[in-house]
């Protein structure tokens, strides 16, 4: 965790400094929202949640739920 901590900042602000974008898997969920434009949830290889990673933050009951196999 201390190094996800240190590096998902380092990775937004390559990413912004070189204009490129980043596809980044990270089980920690709020971690990754921080510093994302976009996410998209899988379960079972499915996406089963997408969209804005600003909104999403918003609603940690629904990513929780589209991971756990119960999607709205």
């Amino acid at each position: 965790p201390i190094v996800v901590q240190q590096l998902l900042p380092l990775l937004r602000s390559v990413a912004a400094d070189l204009g490129i974008g980043v596809l980044l898997v990270e089980q920690y969920v709020a971690s990754a929202l921080a510093v994302a434009d976009r996410a998209h949830v899988l379960f079972n290889g499915r996406v089963t949640l997408a969209g804005d990673a600003a909104t999403l933050r918003t609603d940690q009951a629904r990513i929780a739920r589209s991971y756990l196999g119960q999607a709205l």
